[in-house]
This record gives C-alpha cells, sequence and structure tokens, in this order.
C-alpha cells in the first residue's frame, strides 16, 4: 500500500469538521447505556440488544458512508482521481489506501461512543472478551462497509442518497428483524462477531456461522468492493 497516499487520505477524512460532528452519533449509544446504567438494567443482555439493534445496523454503517463514499467520491469530483489516474500507479494501489483510511477514520470516530457503551452496558457479567468481539465486529464492519460504499460511489453521481436508502431500510429495518435477510445483509454478519463474546446475544437474525467466518466473510466483501474499484478505476476517462 502507498504510505504517501495514505496519509493524504487520512488526513483529508479525519481532520474535518465532519468527521468531529459523525462523532456525535455513537454518542446515541453511549446515551442509552447511561440511561440503562442509572436505570440498573445493564446487563449482558442489554449491551447484546444495543449494538444488535442500533449501533452496527443504524449507526456504524450512517458513518461509514458518509465517509466511505468520500474516499473516493470527492476525489472524483473535484477531479484529483483524473490526477492520480493519469500516474503509472496500478489503479489499485490508488483506490487501496483511500479505503484503508476511510476505515481507519470510521473506527476512530466510532471509537469514543463504543468505549463508553462496552464500559458501561456489560456490569459484572462480561469482561475483556465481550469488550474484544465489540471492538472487532467494529472494525471489521467498517472495513466492508467502507469499501462497498467506495465502490458505489464510483457508479452513482448520489452514493450518499442511495447508502441511506440502503442502511435505513434494509440494515436497520428488514435485515434486523427479518430471519428470512439475514444471510443477505452486512451488519448480520457484524452481529454475528458480537455474538462470539456475548452468551446473551441473540440468533435469531444472525447467519447460523461462528464468529470466525463471519469475519472472514466480511473481509472477503471487502477484498472484492476493493478490487471492484481498483478496476473501476482504470476506466476512468482523463480529458
Amino acid at each position: 500500500m502507498n504510505a504517501a497516499l495514505f496519509s493524504l487520505a487520512l488526513r483529508r477524512l479525519l481532520l474535518r469538521k465532519r468527521s468531529a460532528l459523525l462523532a456525535l452519533a455513537p454518542m446515541l449509544s453511549a446515551l442509552v447505556a447511561v440511561i440503562q446504567a442509572a436505570e440498573g438494567s445493564a446487563d449482558a443482555a442489554a449491551f447484546a440488544s444495543l449494538m444488535e439493534q442500533l449501533f452496527l445496523p443504524l449507526i456504524l454503517p450512517f458513518i461509514a458512508l458518509v465517509i466511505g463514499a468520500s474516499a473516493l467520491g470527492e476525489e472524483r469530483d473535484d477531479g484529483t482521481i483524473l490526477y492520480l489516474a493519469s500516474t503509472p500507479l496500478p489503479r489499485l494501489a490508488i483506490a487501496l489506501p483511500a479505503i484503508v483510511a476511510a476505515a481507519v477514520t470510521t473506527v476512530v470516530v466510532c471509537l469514543p461512543g463504543l468505549l463508553i457503551t462496552i464500559v458501561l452496558s456489560p456490569g459484572s457479567d462480561n469482561g475483556l472478551t465481550t469488550a474484544g468481539w465489540a471492538l472487532a465486529s467494529v472494525i471489521v464492519a467498517s472495513c466492508t462497509y467502507v469499501a462497498a460504499f467506495g465502490a458505489l460511489s464510483l457508479r452513482v453521481k448520489r452514493p450518499v442518497v442511495i447508502g441511506l436508502i440502503y442502511v435505513l431500510f434494509w440494515e436497520g429495518s428488514i435485515a434486523t428483524f427479518a430471519p428470512s435477510a439475514r444471510w443477505l445483509s452486512l451488519g448480520a454478519y457484524a452481529r454475528a462477531v458480537v455474538a462470539g463474546g456475548l452468551p446473551s446475544s441473540t440468533d435469531e437474525n444472525v447467519p447460523a456461522i461462528g464468529a470466525v467466518a463471519a469475519v472472514a466473510v466480511l473481509v472477503a466483501i471487502a477484498a472484492v468492493a476493493t478490487l471492484w474499484c481498483g478496476r473501476r478505476l482504470a476506466r476512468v476517462e482523463l480529458p
């Protein structure tokens, strides 16, 4: 991976007011955790429900959508991508640093709210294992979401609008509550990762595979989406 392009992309994505504003979204999950702790209902089951119904299907994909769509989409819109495409660099070497930078930015933006949620929600029933699996689910899901939304930004002109429809109506609604959709949802595989460290999690809308297998599926999807981004950039028409 090209370190210079990664550093430039990371600074461009992370050091923006938009990223600071996006960091407020995970605080919604933290606020719910605070309320549960105040009511004395913070336990493993409450944490599992919070991750499965709010953080993973709604908060995380929304943040990944905004950041992932801008990783390559904004460079296309302002013409920077044409300059990069005119260099002798392989197209995958252009797409990969942007996708990785977007994934790192997404994790960093989610981290404060996620840590507060982890500290307050599990109670005495869970420990580092629970926190580790929850963090792993956010990391691997961030990589997959930003790769998918980055590919979307190279395909359509309004990726945020289309992605938001996908997040709200599929990940946040149908795929969260319909068992038949569990094999076709990125969020469902992320929930399967969380379930690896949460015995209190529900498996109604989780694919019937283990946490390690779910990680493998998400990594494979992220890799395919990133490769597609590289192929798509190879077809950019230079002026």
